[in-house]
């Protein structure tokens, strides 16, 4: 999820598709698709010969109600370049999500991995954050969506007024995703409470966006948004037009523009970015256990199988391996 900003950090492709194309870090292959996971959309969360596909929220604002298998750990990173009123500004993202339960995601993020504007020369690290809990109550069916909330806590890392997060603010968001042919939806409402130590503020923010697979792990998404109110809070609307690419299920790479609506405030933003599930399930995690359920104890699996034609003796186990 994005708090107005969007989710993009730059990375180094090439650099990426090694580090994937090379690791051991993935689900075991052999293991089939959780039967639990429902949807085109669906089968993302445990994918074809058991990977733990990527879900990400970035690069639209609205985000998937849907979240990674318990144990499974995703990260969101990317990069922007934003040009409002003639200056450019660029900025890098990153959010970090752990599935503590198959319903239940913790996340950690910042809008503001760094921040840069040129013509003014100001910069800035690891500015703000916020951290909070999504809880998805259901999978989606014939006809009712999948719905998630989400409750985040936004708190600043710097102090004084160059900051960019000055503010604790809270951030309550709904999720509605909804798979309809060929086609995945996803249909945010939110309301943000900006200073809540100060004079709060209320925030409405709405997003619908629909996106769509073509082919060699190829996709298209488009997404209209909306932020408004907040007291003295720049509103802000856009229409996002985005490409993706998922050369294996654990990654996706994004590349796209957003044009403003409200073209006094901002043009035009441009991004780039990835998301990747780096977590390999242990055995021992429930996500793996519902991948087997009919597989024998280990020790019972690799049992020697007495001859035939001799007397059988005491069957031997061995150990579990």
């Amino acid at each position: 999820m994005q708090m107005g900003i969007e989710f993009r950090v730059v990375r180094a492709f090439s650099a990426l598709s090694l580090l994937f194309a090379g690791s051991t870090a993935w689900a075991d292959p052999e293991a089939p698709v959780d039967d639990n996971v429902v949807g085109s959309h669906a089968n993302e969360a445990t994918g074809s010969r058991g990977h733990v596909k990527a879900l990400p929220c970035r690069p639209t604002i609205a985000c998937t109600a849907e979240i990674v298998p318990a144990g499974a750990w995703e990260v969101e990173a990317g990069y922007s370049a934003r040009n409002a009123s003639g200056a450019m500004a660029h900025g890098g993202q990153l959010l970090l999500k752990y599935s503590v339960l198959d319903h239940l995601q913790l996340q950690l993020a910042t809008n503001n991995v760094f921040s840069a504007t040129p013509s003014t020369g100001s910069q800035s690290f690891f500015d703000g954050g916020f951290f909070g809990p999504k809880v998805q109550f259901n999978h989606q069916g014939d006809l009712m969506p999948m719905i998630a909330v989400s409750a985040f806590l936004g708190f600043p890392t710097h102090a004084g007024d160059v900051a960019i997060q000055q503010t604790y603010d809270a951030y309550v968001w709904s999720y509605f995703s909804k798979d309809i042919s060929f086609v995945h939806t996803d249909l945010n409402l939110g309301v943000n409470i900006l200073d809540l130590r100060g004079s709060p503020k209320t925030q409405e923010v709405t997003a619908w966006s629909f996106s769509s697979d073509i082919a060699y792990g190829l996709g298209v998404m488009t997404e209209g948004y909306g932020f408004f109110g907040g007291g003295a809070t720049v509103a802000d609307a856009g229409w996002l037009n985005a490409i993706s690419y998922s050369p294996v299920p654990e990654v996706m790479f994004d590349l796209g523009g957003d044009v403003g609506i409200m073209q006094s405030q901002r043009a035009y933003t441009l991004f780039v970015g990835v998301t990747f599930v780096p977590y390999r399930l242990s055995p021992n995690s429930r996500a793996a256990q519902f991948a087997k359920p009919d597989a024998p104890p280990p020790s019972l699996a690799h049992a020697p199988q007495p001859n035939a034609n001799e007397p059988s003796p005491v069957l031997a186990l061995s150990p579990p391996s």
